[in-house]
This record gives C-alpha cells, structure tokens and sequence, in this order.
C-alpha cells in the first residue's frame, strides 16, 4: 500500500547561517531527487510526487566571542574558583540564543548533564553545584560584592 502523502519533519542545527542554509537546500534537493525517481504512470494518467517545504526557525544561531564582556565575567568567576573554564560551541539551543538575539549578551555554562536527551540521560551533581558556584560569583563579581 502507497499513502497518497507523507509528512517528513527534520531539524537542522548548525554553528553558523551558511551551514545551517547549506544543510536545508541538501535535504530538499535529496527529497527532490527521491520524488523525481518515482514518478509513474498509473491509470493511463503521469503521477509526480510533489515536495512542499515549510522551513520554521525556531532559534537563532549564537557565537559569543572569547573577548566579549560576559565571556570575560565568566572566565574570571571561574579563575576565582579555581574552577577550569572550557569554551566550547555546540549545536544545542536554548534561551540564551534568543536572548543575544535580542541585544542581551549571555553564554550558557554547563551544568553536569550528560548523554542528554537520551534514554541513558544523567546528571553529576559535583558539576552542578560547580555550576552553582560559578553562578553565585557571576553575580557577586558583577555586583562587585564579596562573597563570603
């Protein structure tokens, strides 16, 4: 049996707008080329598979740079931890991307999840209340208060 139409959903994530746009015109193009390699004469009458595409942005890209403000803020509330600080770029999304989208600089720091988003996802709770820690002496450190 042939259903008459199938609904394909994919995301797509990429560390820049070139990757992410080159990413999306490879997929139509491949879905293109499946749907050419299918059509058919069915009934005396040509049937061509037809692919419509709705792409939806659901998160901006987000590149902080190593020399910007909160970058610095965050590299000296670890130095003052002693905490080891690894930048690092990812494919994941969250709020902070919508947030420097909108003029509100911010990095997002790691907080001890691991194998995340799959059935074997867990959680070290040292590299949380590292995370904790950090977090209370970013504010501390912009507030320019001591803590104790």
């Amino acid at each position: 049996m042939v259903p008459n139409r199938a609904h394909l959903r994919v995301e797509v994530r990429a560390l820049d707008e070139a990757a992410l746009e080159g990413q999306c015109r490879h997929i139509r193009e491949c879905l293109d080329t499946a749907a050419a390699r299918h059509i058919m004469v069915l009934d005396g009458r040509r049937v061509e598979p037809r692919v419509t595409a709705m792409i939806a942005r659901q998160y901006p890209a987000m590149h902080v740079a190593q020399e910007a403000p909160v970058f610095r803020l965050v590299q000296a509330a670890a130095a003052r931890l002693g905490q080891r600080l690894e930048a690092a770029s990812s494919c994941g999304s969250s709020d902070a991307n919508i947030l420097n989208a909108r003029g509100i600089a911010c990095v997002d720091l790691g907080t001890g999840m691991h194998d995340i988003h799959t059935a074997a996802e867990w959680m070290d709770l040292r590299e949380m209340w590292a995370a904790i820690e950090l977090t209370l002496e970013i504010v501390a450190l912009q507030a320019d208060v001591p803590r104790p």
